[in-house]
């Protein structure tokens, strides 16, 4: 018996619909893979023997890499150190042509050009001690906040000047440099010091994004790229939705380390007061949604009133940054210090300050 005129075809339709959702799904797939966006992979330090480090160990690795300095006003990290930071195509044109720049350290094993121990007598020497931001992670070396602000303070001075970046000279904190300022520091005889105050200095619990980067999102076993994308965006924009509050609530569950850096900041002031040098702290931003519900207000708030106690000199480079689109200041998508214009912008914020006080180098 032969079915019913017309079966044939209700059957077709929903075949035909089917199949061409699928061939519609798999071209999607296949344009996706082809010129979709794809991950980054973690940016690396290529050492001169030919390893690589991952970039989240810069800290480590510039202690452990050779000698140290082990007398005199030198650096902590290794001398005469030559390596290079590589990026999974980053955007900007300071990288090489393999997305890479050059970490350098000189005799004293700072992250400068050389200079002499002792500044010459007609020579503006300032200190600036911090940790990557002040080191420069992820950009050249001319591109470092204190060089960009040694040529900033160039112009209109007969004589030299000299911003020395010890960024990771002794540490990543007032807590574990402060003593290296007092002795080895103070001992290049800076006119100033200036502390590049990073926010995670009040605790290693305080992240540089408020929000993640999705780079590793779910996996659909593998079988679609544009789904695991798609997947990730979502997640991406309910996390962004979510992200409020603000980490001050960090200090008060875990204060050990904002009180150790504050015993840190004491000791720098007390050793600048004895030898009669100023001293400066620069308060840098997180670069994380720099508009109306940045969640890292409280933490200057708490920053501020403790230098003004104290009397510490200081000035907060958040009004700097403020509505400005973070993702044109990070150095990469993987990594989010500071890059080119990033450091541009504190330079240029604490030369404005300093403009405001010629007094500090007018000694």
């Amino acid at each position: 018996m032969s079915p019913p005129h017309g079966a044939g075809a209700r059957w077709k339709i929903p075949i035909l619909v089917a199949l061409s959702t699928f061939v519609g799904c798999a071209a999607a797939e296949f344009l996706f893979r082809a010129c979709g966006p794809r991950r980054h992979a973690p940016p690396h330090i290529e050492t001169s023997d030919g390893r690589e480090v991952p970039l989240s160990e810069i800290a480590h690795f510039l202690r452990t890499s050779g000698a140290s300095v082990s007398s005199g006003a030198g650096s902590q990290m290794a001398p005469h150190l030559y390596a290079r930071a590589c990026y999974d195509s980053p955007r900007w044109p300071y990288f090489d042509e393999r997305g890479c720049i050059t970490i350098r350290t000189n005799r004293l094993g700072f992250r400068d050009d050389e200079f002499d121990l002792l500044p010459a007598e007609d020579e503006l020497r300032v200190l600036a001690i911090g940790d990557s931001f002040t080191f420069g992670s992820g950009v050249q070396s001319e591109d470092t906040w204190p060089q960009q602000l040694e040529r900033m303070l160039e112009h209109g001075r007969l004589g030299p000047v000299q911003v020395v970046n010890a960024g990771f000279a002794a540490g990543h904190a007032p807590s574990t440099y402060a003593s290296w300022v007092a002795g080895d520091g103070l001992a290049l005889q800076p006119r100033l010091v200036i502390v590049g105050f990073c926010l995670n200095d009040m605790g290693g619990r305080i992240p540089m994004l408020a929000y993640p980067v999705l780079e590793q999102g779910p996996p659909l076993l593998g079988v679609s790229k544009l789904g695991e994308f798609l997947l990730r965006r979502s997640r991406q924009q309910s996390l962004n939705a979510q992200a409020s509050g603000d980490y001050e609530v960090v200090l008060e569950a875990f204060p050990e380390p904002w009180e150790a850096t504050q015993r840190g900041l004491v000791v720098i002031q007390k050793a600048c007061e004895q030898r009669g040098v100023p001293l400066l702290v620069a308060v840098f931003p997180m670069l994380s949604m720099l508009g109306e519900r940045y969640p890292y207000r409280g933490l200057h708030r708490r920053v501020g009133e403790f230098l003004e106690e104290r009397g510490i000199a200081s000035v907060d480079l958040y009004a700097n940054f403020e509505g400005r689109d973070e993702r044109e200041l990070w150095v990469d998508v993987t990594d989010q210090h500071p890059n080119h214009v990033g450091q541009h912008i504190i330079a240029q914020g604490i030369r404005d300050w300093l403009s405001l006080h010629p007094e500090i180098l007018a000694r």
